[in-house]
């Protein structure tokens, strides 16, 4: 398929679009059922829009997502689609809600242009959400083809509630692009977990060091305190006590302990895809949980030049650490 199926995982960088992201799927019932009881306009007003989605406050704001011709109408069924897509909820739910959406007999079936009605309201939904471009039309047929050809069926025939979400589940790449928007990444919340994740590592280095040195022993690390640290390999255990061991004794200091966690904590928040290394887009999400602001493009790609220093387009942990290490010898805040 084409690119928008290996779309990467979505930014949430601002408060409008986290309240998408937020949403319980089955808070969507409601207005689903008020839109069917006004009538079921695919055309929706300002104030239909906001009295079928409950909204009360930054209605401007929410419409306009969506209104992107400035015609001053919203299409229902981008809305619904577009908001199932991003809220909280198993991949399966959100396959029967968007199929009812668009099951217009009210039979459980739907026929093949009724699916590529819906693929196209879920991608222009989200695109229009995540500010994205948009996939193109004959990409969409090309997928609803597909589907009809893993179900065996030929294109006069329709797809079944079960059979949909049946597909839905066994098509990586349909699992993959829902996976892109419902696990989206938001900086905010990723730097909360890595707060609390510091928290706990405090407390857990406070168990075994020595109060009036604050040091502690690094051979008192125990596996529970490795794992805190998202279980490193011995290799990069070690190359962390180099950065830390400044009297070559194998004795941390609490403070040290402390700013090179929020660069530990920080590269593994922003390993998104988990793989132990950060390509070029990570490595800006990196960035952006350092200093606390987006990085400009030329920044991430100056810092990739700087840290990347085996020349394979990747950081790794251990070219993470000596830029840890260097930093912190300039006595500089992580």
């Amino acid at each position: 398929m084409g690119a928008f199926v290996s779309q990467p995982r979505i930014i949430i960088n601002d408060d409008l679009l986290r309240s998408y992201r937020n949403t319980i799927l089955h808070e969507l019932d409601d207005s689903y059922q008020a839109w069917i009881e006004q009538g079921q306009k695919m055309g929706l007003t300002k104030y239909e829009f906001a009295q079928i989605l409950g909204l009360t406050q930054e209605v401007v704001e929410h419409f306009d997502l969506f209104d992107t011709d400035h015609n001053g109408l919203v299409d229902a069924f981008e809305v619904f689609c577009g908001s199932a897509v991003f809220s909280r909820g198993e991949l399966q739910e959100k396959a029967k809600f968007v199929f009812n959406l668009f099951d217009f007999n009210n039979n459980q079936r739907i026929s093949l242009v009724e699916l590529i009605m819906l693929l196209q309201a879920i991608c222009r939904g989200v695109s229009k959400l995540a500010k994205l471009a948009e996939p193109g039309q004959q990409e969409l047929e090309e997928w609803a083809t597909k589907a009809f050809r893993f179900l065996q069926k030929d294109d006069s025939e329709r797809m079944s509630l079960s059979d949909f979400t049946r597909w839905a589940d066994s098509d990586q790449e349909v699992k993959n692009y829902i996976d892109c928007f419902t696990h989206s990444y938001d900086p905010a919340e990723a730097d909360a977990v890595c707060q609390r994740l510091k928290n706990t590592q405090a407390g857990l280095f406070r168990d075994i060091y020595d109060p009036e040195t604050k040091t502690a022993s690094v051979d008192d690390f125990d596996d529970v305190f490795k794992r805190s640290m998202g279980g490193p390999s011995d290799e990069e255990f070690e190359q962390l006590v180099q950065v830390l061991d400044k009297k070559h004794n194998r004795r941390v200091h609490i403070y040290d302990f402390l700013e090179a966690m929020d660069a530990w904590n920080a590269f593994d928040a922003a390993d998104v895809n988990g793989d132990r290394v950060l390509n070029i887009k990570e490595l800006g999400l990196l960035l952006w949980l350092r200093d606390k602001k987006e990085p400009s493009e030329a920044k991430t790609r100056e810092m990739m030049l700087k840290l990347d220093t085996n020349r394979n387009q990747t950081i790794e942990r251990m070219e993470w650490v000596q830029f840890v290490y260097a930093e912190l010898q300039k006595n500089v805040t992580l």
